[in-house]
């Protein structure tokens, strides 16, 4: 009951050829398999990851989900329905199969000039707008499509390949050019 004393680099091994290996270097601690296996760690109802003063870093649920903390809080955690994040999420590229959601009133692209682009399912071009600090830019590829511009639920606008059509009241206070 007085416990295994092992120096630094003394290892507890175990298997014919010392597959699994516990053991201190005098400054880290190493727990290695280098078997043909793999490596299990099982809980019966978490498996947790925690500082020396006993924060958690990581907590693995039996049977449900897993989170990853900084500081001891949770930023990232994994749920029946897909991840949960806290905070920014920082991403390289982001594919989204199906539809997206936005619970917040503002949708902010940062970048040189930010850039929505629309696709179709063949990820053919079919329009992009791009903002700088003196204008927006709407652009379309798509010849077959019409653009509508609702407000309040109403279509106020449709260009289409025949022209545009207004529904409502169109005001100008300065305009060059021609109307037909």
């Amino acid at each position: 009951n007085g416990g295994i004393a092992l120096g630094d680099n003394d290892k507890a091994t175990f298997g014919v050829s010392d597959d699994l290996q516990i053991y201190h270097d005098g400054g880290n601690s190493f727990i290695t398999d280098e078997g043909t296996g793999s490596l299990y760690l099982r809980g019966s109802s978490q498996v947790r990851v925690e500082t020396p003063t006993g924060e958690n870093m990581a907590i693995f649920n039996d049977n449900g989900g897993v989170s990853l903390r900084y500081d001891n809080v949770k930023k990232f955690e994994t749920t029946s329905t897909g991840i949960d994040v806290s905070g920014t999420a920082t991403m390289d590229g982001l594919t989204v199969d199906g539809n997206v959601t936005f619970n917040t009133d503002t949708f902010t692209i940062s970048d040189n000039l930010p850039r929505v682009v629309f696709e179709d399912t063949d990820t053919s071009t079919l329009a992009s707008i791009t903002a700088n600090s003196s204008h927006i830019t709407y652009e379309t590829v798509a010849t077959s499509r019409d653009h509508i511009f609702s407000q309040g639920g109403t279509t106020r606008m449709v260009i289409d390949d025949t022209g545009i059509d207004v529904t409502g009241t169109v005001t100008a206070t300065t305009y060059t050019g021609a109307l037909a």
